[in-house]
């Protein structure tokens, strides 16, 4: 199987997908800072968590597809799917963009907004800036691109293929 989240998926397909990718548990897809703003200094971190009901699980191998496009929701979504022992990501850098959004408004009324939250794998690893994990980089070719050719895609192929011949 493989789920292009290059850009912003609708959330009732990742919703629908989720049923039958992750284990029959809740599992922890992430954890959190944010601010206790009547101490500064002081971060309280919580944990993302999703739970998933029996289902006919998909088991076979799954490769999401990234790149800049992805943020926010769609970064959580690629860490949803990872919780699948059988997933592979591939593509490039995502946005790093994760978490909620704090709007600020500036002289001339000109409105700002900021993710007000840290965001990380259950490792540690950061995905604020960094993005989601990668296990294979891929990027379009200016060959590529010219041939009209998604090579993100063809490499999502060519992995399927050789881990369907694995097994």
């Amino acid at each position: 199987m493989i789920i292009d989240l290059r850009y912003y998926p609708s959330q009732d397909f990742v919703d629908f997908i989720f049923k039958y990718i992750l284990p029959n548990s809740t599992i922890k897809v992430a954890q959190y800072t944010y601010p206790l703003l009547t101490l500064p200094g002081v971060f309280v971190v919580g944990n993302q968590t999703y739970r998933v009901s029996d289902n006919d699980k998909y088991n076979a191998p799954i490769v999401v597809l990234v790149n800049e496009g992805n943020q926010s929701a769609a970064e959580t979504s690629v860490q949803v799917i990872q919780c699948n022992p059988n997933t592979q990501t591939i593509g490039s850098q995502s946005a790093g963009a994760n978490g909620n959004i704090s709007e600020f408004i500036l002289p001339r009324g000109i409105l700002g907004a900021f993710s007000g939250l840290g965001w990380y794998y259950p490792d540690g690893w950061v995905v604020n800036r960094q993005g989601v994990k990668i296990d294979h980089e891929i990027r379009p070719t200016l060959e590529g691109i010219r041939d009209g050719r998604d090579e993100m895609l063809e490499a999502a192929l060519r992995l399927i293929e050789e881990k369907t011949e694995e097994e």
